[in-house]
């Protein structure tokens, strides 16, 4: 096979994912597991990402775990844990011992819940101060975290980690250096409980004020935080409404036009594979 022909099946995937993954159903998960080997993991993932978690789950079942969690590990975590709660119980253990240490615990954190709880669909890794430390240190530890989610604040916590308020990032900035967080901070801040159901908090008063609200344990210890975007995706996900319509003209012409010379490239390239002995067992 001409590395040409490789070269134009996988510049397919980058620039019609959606497309590319509907012409990948057409053929059996087996083949489709056998072609993902041979892209690369981040062109890969975009395509997946286009497809139900339970198709992506059947075609990890073809794949051996490290691939798999190298194909999963960079997708969006509410889509990944989606995936791991379709693959059988041993399958998931493989693959999750095979993840990025900090992507395998918030995984196991949130399938500890269950689908339809507000706990599957926290964000587990959020910015969290002490109540005991200044303004000062305060913004020492938030400008060292580089990573985490888009807020208007952080949260605060006392040592036993139990939630104890928020503070604006505009009121972090403008305070006394010396001034402690506890002082400042909005105290008895609203928060739901992580085994509550998604429908019973999609009322709540938090989201006239709040795109994001904490998420509690039993002990009232801060677990996360729910975002109003992603409830939204969690009351989609349980009412099990899939709208297959919903931009079906852009993607089914893509196909129409993409897809027979795609499924012959596509062809090409696990026959090239299977001749190989499958580059992807290396």
């Amino acid at each position: 096979m001409s590395r040409q022909k490789l070269d134009l099946a996988l510049a397919f995937l980058v620039s019609q994912p959606a497309a590319a993954a509907a012409v990948l159903e057409l053929v059996s998960a087996s083949e489709a597991a056998r072609f993902l080997r041979e892209a690369p993991p981040g062109s890969a993932a975009v395509v997946l990402q286009k497809m139900l978690p339970s198709y992506v789950a059947s075609l990890c079942a073809h794949l051996e775990p490290a691939v798999a969690a190298e194909l999963l590990k960079d997708m969006d975590t509410d889509f990944l844990v989606a995936v791991l709660r379709c693959l059988d119980r041993r399958q998931r253990r493989r693959v999750l011992e095979r993840l990025p240490e900090r992507v395998r615990v918030t995984c196991r954190l949130l399938l500890h819940y269950s689908e339809e709880a507000v706990g599957a669909w926290m964000v587990a890794s959020i910015r969290v101060l002490p109540e005991d430390c200044s303004a000062a240190e305060a913004q020492t530890r938030l400008t060292s975290e580089l990573e985490g989610p888009d807020s208007e604040g952080v949260y605060v916590v006392d040592r036993d980690r139990k939630l104890r308020g928020f503070v604006g990032f505009g009121t972090l900035l403008s305070a006394a250096s010396d001034a402690s967080v506890s002082s400042i901070m909005e105290a008895d801040v609203e928060s739901v409980s992580g085994r509550a159901s998604l429908v019973s908090v999609a009322d709540h008063p938090v989201w006239a004020h709040r795109d994001s609200v904490a998420v509690v344990n039993r002990k009232q210890q801060l677990v996360g935080m729910l975002r109003h975007v992603d409830l939204r995706k969690g009351l989609g996900a349980s009412a099990k409404t899939i709208e297959k319509s919903r931009g079906a003209g852009s993607i089914s012409g893509a196909v129409e036009i993409y897809g027979q010379s795609f499924l012959a490239l596509f062809g090409t390239v696990c026959e090239a594979v299977s001749q190989s002995g499958g580059r992807g067992n290396r």
